[in-house]
C-alpha cells in the first residue's frame, strides 16, 4: 500500500482513489496488529476479505488482462476472454466476501463453521 502509494509521488489525492481505498481498508487489520490491538476485538477481521477486490484492476482493460495471463501483447485478447474473466471474477468474489460474512456471523454460535473454509464449503453447496 504505502510503497504503490509512493510509487504515485505521495500525491494526496491518489490515496483518496478507490482502488487505494480498498487497499487500506485490507491493510487496516495488518496495521491494527501491529499497533497491539486484535482485529477480532475490533471487530474488523471481515476487512481482510477485500483483498479479493484487489485483483479487479486487472480486468480494467485488455492490456491490464493480458499482463495478468501472460499474453504478449493486449492483441492477443479477445473481448470475450475478458468478458468471461470478469464474470468468473465477480462470482468468485461474490461467494468468497459472502462466505467470509456468513463465517463472521455464524462462528462464535454455531460450531459447524469451524473455519473459512468449511463455511465457502457450505456456500458452493448452497448455491
Amino acid at each position: 500500500y504505502i510503497l504503490r502509494w509512493y510509487s504515485k509521488n505521495l500525491r494526496p489525492l491518489y490515496i483518496f482513489e478507490f482502488e487505494m481505498l480498498v487497499d487500506f481498508a485490507a491493510f487496516l487489520p495488518l496495521l491494527l496488529e501491529l499497533a497491539g490491538i486484535a482485529a477480532e476485538s475490533a471487530g474488523l477481521e471481515f476487512l481482510r476479505l477485500l483483498r479479493i477486490l484487489r485483483i479487479q484492476r486487472f480486468l480494467r482493460s485488455r492490456a491490464t488482462f493480458a499482463q495478468l495471463v501472460g499474453a504478449s501483447s493486449a492483441a492477443g485478447v479477445r473481448p470475450f476472454d475478458l468478458q468471461i474473466g470478469r464474470t468468473l471474477n465477480l462470482i468468485s468474489t461474490l461467494v468468497f466476501i459472502s462466505s467470509g460474512l456468513v463465517y463472521n456471523a455464524e462462528h462464535t454460535v454455531n460450531p459447524q463453521f469451524t473455519d473459512f473454509f468449511v463455511t465457502l464449503y457450505f456456500g458452493l453447496v448452497t448455491l
